[in-house]
């Protein structure tokens, strides 16, 4: 079926903005993506599938893997190219991923200032950010 699209405005310039709803979604399920992302609207069906499957979770295009490199015991974050060879990934970012509305609130919450703050100063890694919330609230990696 068809569903509402809202586009929101924001005064400030900040990466934060993009888990900051102004309203409340009536749908449990909300599509982020970044502006240099288009995607079929048959995939994005196909995501908006996947998370239905497990609404708790973050269902994404953009997986990635964080792990331990085994000589130097150092953690390294390896981009998609890894996760295709290896077919291994522990997070998936936000680039175009469906999650459920409930972990924009918890996004912004106040014990999460000074993490969005580096965000702020950094203009990256909102997306980690967000991946680690959803992870904390399904205790789930």
């Amino acid at each position: 079926g068809a569903a509402p699209l809202r586009v929101e405005r924001f005064a400030e310039d900040s990466l934060n903005n993009r888990f900051a709803l102004q309203r409340r979604p009536a749908a449990d399920a909300v599509f982020s993506v970044d502006d240099d992302v288009i995607l079929a609207c048959a995939d994005l069906r196909r995501l908006v599938d996947a998370w239905a499957a497990a609404p708790a979770n973050m269902a994404g295009v953009a997986p990635r893997l964080v792990a331990r490199d085994a000589r130097t015991r150092r953690w390294r974050y390896l981009r998609s190219w890894h996760v295709w060879w290896t077919g291994r990934f522990s997070l998936v970012l936000t680039k175009a991923a469906v999650l459920h509305r409930d972990h924009f609130a918890a996004y912004r919450a106040p014990a999460l200032a000074a993490a969005r703050a580096r965000v702020d100063a950094g203009r990256n890694c909102e997306d980690l950010l967000m991946a680690c919330v959803v992870a904390n609230a399904t205790r789930a990696p």
